[in-house]
């Protein structure tokens, strides 16, 4: 991908993890969440080899930044008023597994051949089948979920006890980290966010300008 280490596709992968987190405390705490936000969020776990980071997040419809819309509201909100503390606590544990990650050939190995080993079931069922779902829950269990920090994902006993919604979440984090390491492929780091945090809102607002 061409010009990827720019503000705009660093903002655009925050976006990313900031959404995905914000969908998995939607099933933790109501037992749903919108489908089409979620069907963006998992289709970019299969779009490892795509041309752009706008074509990672686009949409079946639209455009990257209006499928986007909510986490990059979310993300401009955290980072100017300090709110969110919850998706941000979860936002920030995502990018430190992603540093853990980075560290770790072996299971980064593993996680791109699941993701490979799966595209034929996302072809013929769609990204947010169950048994696509499944199938990414399975992996984050057995890579990501193996590292610390883990994740604690906060809610309703009686949602998260689902089946399903348990496969959906871990799908979904599966998801957040795919956003954390284009973050990283987008020259974000720690010092980045300190750093950039006021370009980062603007860029936020400017692009939900446009959505």
């Amino acid at each position: 991908m061409s010009d990827l280490r720019t503000v705009e596709h660093r903002t655009l992968a925050l976006a990313g993890i900031y959404q995905s987190v914000a969908l998995v405390d939607d099933i933790a705490r109501h037992g749903d969440a919108p489908a089409a936000e979620q069907e963006t969020l998992i289709a970019s776990v299969f779009r490892q080899d795509a041309d752009s980071v706008l074509a990672i997040y686009a949409g079946t419809d639209m455009p990257a930044h209006r499928a986007l819309a909510r986490g990059l509201q979310l993300l401009s909100e955290s980072l100017s008023a300090g709110g969110h503390r919850q998706l941000t606590a979860y936002a920030m544990t995502v990018l430190q597994l992603e540093g853990k990650l980075r560290g770790k050939p072996a299971i980064l190995n593993k996680i791109g051949a699941g993701i490979a080993n799966s595209e034929d079931q996302v072809r013929y069922f769609g990204a947010t089948h169950e048994n696509v779902l499944a199938r990414l829950a399975d992996l984050y269990v057995n890579t990501v979920s193996t590292l610390t920090p883990r994740i604690n994902v906060f809610g309703e006993p009686m949602h998260l006890e689902q089946p399903h919604n348990k496969n959906s979440i871990r799908a979904l984090l599966l998801a957040a980290i795919r956003s954390a390491v284009l973050w990283r492929q987008c020259g974000g780091s720690r010092w980045k966010l300190l750093l950039e945090r006021r370009q980062i809102v603007n860029t936020a607002t400017a692009l939900l300008d446009v959505a």
